[in-house]
């Protein structure tokens, strides 16, 4: 029977000690997974660049790909992007203002690795039309509901 307890307390206890520990990385601007790990690729939100305005959100996401893909028209290729989006908590769309694309570089001899930016594309003050719409069941729906939920002021 005490083999049984024993165990239960060590959750029960530790549990409360793991949730202060998430809610202080919250708090230092650490990237946090929004997606969980069954999903092909990982996509984090940075809890520091969530800002509400009325309606409307703004964050940084990050999105590490599974495999390289290649950027259309040229020989580069990536790894995880960096984008500044915001979401629209009322209408249930999102819209992109800024991305990097970066690839992952592994000095062997140093023992580093290096992110290297092989293209930015910037979106400046684009008209309404560049929204686009969440489909819902998809991993920018987990997006858009985790930063709409999301409050801010706790940062």
């Amino acid at each position: 029977m005490i083999k049984i307890i024993i165990p239960i307390l060590i959750i029960v206890f530790a549990l409360p000690f793991n949730l202060f520990a998430e809610e202080e990385k919250k708090k230092d601007g650490v990237w946090y997974r929004v997606n969980n790990e069954n999903d092909v690729n990982s996509i984090y939100v940075d809890y520091k660049s969530i800002k509400r305005k009325g309606d409307e959100v703004g964050y940084e996401q990050m999105e590490f790909l599974v495999e390289k893909q290649k950027i259309e028209g040229t020989d580069k290729e990536y790894k995880f992007i960096v984008s500044k989006r915001t979401g629209d908590c009322e209408n249930k769309r999102y819209l992109i203002k800024e991305e990097k694309y970066y690839d992952v570089l592994v000095n062997e001899e140093k023992d580093e690795i290096k992110d290297e930016l092989i293209l930015k594309n910037k979106f400046e003050d684009e008209a309404a039309k560049d929204w686009v719409v969440v489909i819902p069941n998809t991993l920018i729906e987990k997006v858009w509901r985790f930063t709409c939920l999301y409050k801010p002021e706790d940062n």
